[in-house]
């Protein structure tokens, strides 16, 4: 008997799937899990949101990338975990696009797993002029992703 209990109890969670104590942040997993469009790729299926704002005076767009990473299990979405991706593109004054990105990978509490920063150059035939990569230590990270996640919640949540 406490092997079917335990049974059932297992299967219950691969139903929940990825269940987060923020109320707002599964709501944004729902939603990637529902709308987003799917990326099969070697690391897993990605279903993938993405959103970009052009500010008023077309100086600058963000583009974000909220993806759920897993794989189905009886055609229910497993999550793994979550990747994000956020980009500020502006032009230069070489008129190069300069894209400022952020990549946060995030487990299902969304708590920082890792976090990356760099700054692309390209020319608007997309050839790449410079790639910087950052290292920011783990507070900046995590601030980072705060802000992320605040504004995430803002632009795709009613």
């Amino acid at each position: 008997m406490k092997l079917f209990l335990a049974l059932l109890f297992s299967f219950g969670l691969l139903q929940q799937g990825f269940a987060s104590d923020d109320p707002a942040f599964q709501k944004l997993v729902d939603l990637s899990i529902k709308n987003g469009k799917p990326m099969d790729t070697p690391a897993g299926i990605y279903l993938v949101l993405e959103t970009e704002t052009t500010d008023q005076s077309h100086a600058s767009t963000q583009k974000d990338y909220f993806s759920s990473v897993g794989g189905y299990d009886k055609n229910v979405f497993q999550v793994d975990h979550l990747e994000i991706v956020s980009e500020l593109w502006t032009i230069n004054s070489d008129t190069n696009i300069v894209i400022d990105q952020w990549v946060f990978v995030v487990d299902n509490q969304a708590q920082l797993i890792s976090g990356q920063h760099s700054i692309v150059t390209e020319t608007s035939s997309r050839q790449i002029v410079s790639e910087q990569d950052f290292h920011p230590d783990k507070n900046e990270q995590t601030k980072q992703w705060a802000l992320e996640l605040g504004s995430l919640k803002a632009r795709l949540l009613p």
